[in-house]
């Protein structure tokens, strides 16, 4: 048999049409992306600025979220590193909600704050697309929270990483931060942060709720206990 009809054979067709479908696919199949993570914090609010308090008010709860893509890579120096790598955040605080989804900053800092500290923080700004707040005329200029560590022990100078696993416990100042204003006249809302996990919080069942739990569950066992008797 020659050449020719070789490549005319059904085997020889079939195997072309296949690798045609193979390079098709491989064509039409999205590069792999990054799997992202997600972090949930919670605070409470333990200080208000005297402008601020008509909105915010002291021993209100802070909840929210945040997205951030590990595999992009930070800019800056060996000691510290921003990295532009948040692909959603949202908070609430008080009557406000807000969110976004620009590509906003994780700040992490080995000594850079001091002669021994480490410092891991979120920065979320209004100019890049958190929503607005104004209070009594003052314009929120953006959120933060940070944690620090003055025992030098979470990150390496030189070896900057962005961290992907994160223990509150490990870092003895944890504070969040809603700044109005500018810098030289800031009017500030400031808390505790008490909770960073990739898992969410679990919510406390209201009162009604339970009620009507144990209602079902009442009612479950009385059905259970018509049929023993029947």
């Amino acid at each position: 048999m020659g050449i020719s009809s070789t490549l005319k054979s059904p085997v020889f067709k079939g195997l072309f049409v296949l690798i045609g479908v193979v390079v098709a696919v491989a064509g039409l199949t999205p590069p792999v992306q990054a799997a992202t993570i997600t972090y949930y914090f919670s605070g409470t609010v333990d200080a208000v600025g005297t402008s601020l308090g008509s909105t915010i008010f002291v021993g209100e709860a802070l909840t929210g979220s945040y997205t951030f893509d590990p595999s992009i890579a930070g800019t800056g120096t060996n000691e510290s590193a921003v990295y532009d790598a948040l692909t959603s955040f949202s908070l609430s605080i008080g009557s406000y909600s807000g969110s976004s989804a620009a590509s906003e900053e994780i700040q992490v800092d080995s000594g850079s704050f001091g002669a021994s500290d480490d410092r891991y923080a979120v920065v979320s700004r209004v100019s890049q697309g958190l929503s607005p707040l104004i209070v009594n005329g003052s314009q929120l200029g953006f959120f933060t929270f940070r944690l620090d560590d003055t025992t030098d022990s979470q990150f390496t100078a030189g070896a900057l990483t962005l961290p992907t696993s994160l223990s509150l416990p490990s870092f003895n100042s944890n504070g969040f931060f809603l700044d109005f204003g500018d810098f030289s006249t800031p009017f500030v809302v400031s808390g505790t942060l008490n909770y960073l996990s990739e898992t969410a919080p679990s919510a406390v069942p209201e009162p009604t709720s339970l009620l009507l739990l144990g209602t079902g569950v009442f009612g479950i066992g009385l059905a259970a206990w018509r049929r023993r008797k029947a």
